[in-house]
């Protein structure tokens, strides 16, 4: 059993360093690894760390975004 919790607490802080951001179409001239930090940038005038972005979804118009930054601190100041 003690293996099915640690693999449950790496899980969870994997899931810790993610924040979904909605409403953002994708542009077709500008690649997402640009467009999110260029976002966050302007919008919240703060540059975090970004390990990686994908789209959640299949639709090629969704407008959800995965944005993983290296650890849970960034994820709370993004927030706040």
């Amino acid at each position: 059993m003690p293996c099915g919790i640690s693999r449950e607490k790496l899980e969870k802080a994997k899931r810790s360093k993610n924040v979904i951001i909605s409403g953002l179409p994708p542009q077709p001239s500008v690649s997402d690894d640009r467009l999110i930090p260029d976002f966050i940038e302007q919008n919240l005038t703060i540059r975090p760390a970004i390990v990686n972005v994908r789209r959640l979804g299949k639709e090629p118009a969704n407008t959800r975004v995965c944005v993983t930054l290296t650890n849970s601190e960034a994820v709370s100041d993004l927030i706040s």
